[in-house]
Order: C-alpha cells, then structure tokens, then sequence
C-alpha cells in the first residue's frame, strides 16, 4: 500500500542561521537554513539477513537538479510538518532557491506570534534541524551486490512538488507516524522490488553463462 498522497519526508541536520536586520534596533525574525543537500548519500533504512543471509542497506541521494521542476508555487514553512503555517513561498515569505550545496531556505518568521516564538526557539539553539516533504515525479535504483550485503542506491532526480519545509526538533520517528503501517510497507515493497531485480539479474547472468559453456562464445 503506498503512502498516502506519495508523500515523503526527509530530515537533515543543517544549523539555522539569522539573518541580520537592516535597522540595528530591529529584531530580525528571518531565518536561513538549509532544506537539503545535493549528491550527497545518506542510509534511508536497512535490513539484516533479507537477502541470502545478507544484510541490506538502502542509501538515497537527491539530484542536484530534482527540484529545477518542482512546483513550489505554494510551498510553505511549518514546524514539524504539524499544519500550522508561518510562512510560504505564495505571500513571499518564504523564499527557496538551489545552489552549489542544496536548496537553501529563507523564511521570514515574523508575521504570526507562533512564528516569532519559533525564530527565538532556533536563535536559542533549542531548534536546529530542518525536514522536506515532498513527492517524487522521478528516481533511479541501483543495486549492487558484494560478499557481505546488498547496497541499493535511489537518486531522486526530480522531484514534482516541494509541499513544505518545517523545523524539526527531533527527526520523525516512523513507529509513531500517522502513516507507520503504510510507510513500512512502501519500504518494503521498495526492497522487495530492487531484490527482484537483482535475482532477475543473477538468474539471466546464470542463462547466459550456461548458453556460452553449451554452445561457446
């Protein structure tokens, strides 16, 4: 069963940053931080003994490229991905943009009191993380296989809309999502389907090697 609205969500532990007020006697409310990082691996999950005796391990990495496509026409800022809105991309408050490293996030925090609260939480350091949730439009699987595991890779190369970037103060915890059983299952349909392929691939490497010794190069 796959996840509702194929929604998924990713932490990265990237420090927010303030960004200076122009009016020194101001207090600044705007933020900077870091939503994801670009071509750089992360281990999604992994299985002991799933394959053959193997453990397996699944990586993910997200294109420096996924979100030059996305639709990020309404994307908002939240705090754990809770609802409560306190800035967005739609009324200018929220601005994200792509470089070198990942998509960088600039939000302005002081609109709404829950928002400003929120911004002296992160100037504190009592908030440091950040979380995307987002849904994929298209990704790439490669799995390999050495003496002692299975490594499956998934590069997002496009993402198809950036619904939210939230501060987080602890990374989710997918035994107590609203969406645990389905999630898991997302998983491990994602792992049954990179094993298929690899024993599809072991079993036509097996015919043609057997056609080679009966018949010769």
């Amino acid at each position: 069963m796959p996840i509702r609205d194929e929604r998924e969500y990713r932490n990265f532990k990237n420090n927010f940053e303030f960004r200076a007020a122009e009016d020194e006697t101001a207090i600044s409310y705007e933020v900077e931080g870091l939503a994801s990082t670009f071509d750089d691996p992360y281990l999604l999950f992994e299985y002991n003994d799933a394959f053959e005796g193997k453990k397996v391990e699944v990586w993910e990495k997200i294109d420096r490229d996924a979100f030059k496509e996305a639709d990020t026409s309404d994307t908002v800022f939240q705090y754990n991905h809770g609802g409560h809105v306190f800035a967005r991309t739609k009324n200018g408050t929220l601005k994200l943009e792509a470089n070198e490293t990942g998509l960088e996030v600039r939000a302005d925090l002081g609109g709404t009191q829950g928002g400003r609260d929120m911004a002296e939480e992160i100037r504190g350091g009592y908030i440091d993380k950040m979380s995307i949730g987002f849904k994929v439009a298209e990704d790439v699987t490669v799995t390999e296989e050495d003496p002692e595991k299975i490594l499956v890779t998934r590069t997002i190369t496009k993402v198809k809309k950036l619904y939210d970037v939230s501060a987080v103060d602890f990374p989710a915890n997918p035994n107590t999502d609203i969406n645990a059983r389905s999630m898991e299952q997302a998983r491990q349909d994602f792992v049954d389907k990179a094993l298929s392929d690899l024993r599809i691939q072991k079993r036509r490497a097996e015919i043609i090697e057997r056609i080679k010794s009966n018949y010769g190069n």
